[in-house]
């Protein structure tokens, strides 16, 4: 079974309920393309889904976006490119 979190599709048993979004480096997750990136290769800042999907925390996919958590206010993104560029992007310094 697949549940989507934050835009993701986790691999999750066929009995388990959607988890947090913690939980998302201890299930692993599905790339769009069907490719199965195990957990521990989940934001290891490095890119193994062509689409990106497995870095959401990172800057390794450079086309791609970076989710800036700003808590407690909201999550937003910037493009992958602008993260570690020496300007702070991230209302919470993340990147």
């Amino acid at each position: 079974a697949e549940a989507m979190v934050g835009g993701l599709a986790l691999l999750l048993p066929a009995c388990a309920s959607a988890p947090a979004d913690e939980a998302l480096e201890q299930l692993g997750l599905s790339c769009a393309d069907g490719t199965v990136v195990p957990a521990a290769r989940v934001n290891d800042d490095y890119c193994d889904c062509a689409d990106g999907a497995d870095e959401p925390r990172t800057g390794a996919c450079s086309d791609t976006t970076f989710v800036c958590e700003n808590r407690p206010a909201q999550r937003s993104t910037v493009f992958a490119s602008r993260v570690n560029d020496g300007v702070c992007d991230c209302c919470d310094g993340a990147e």
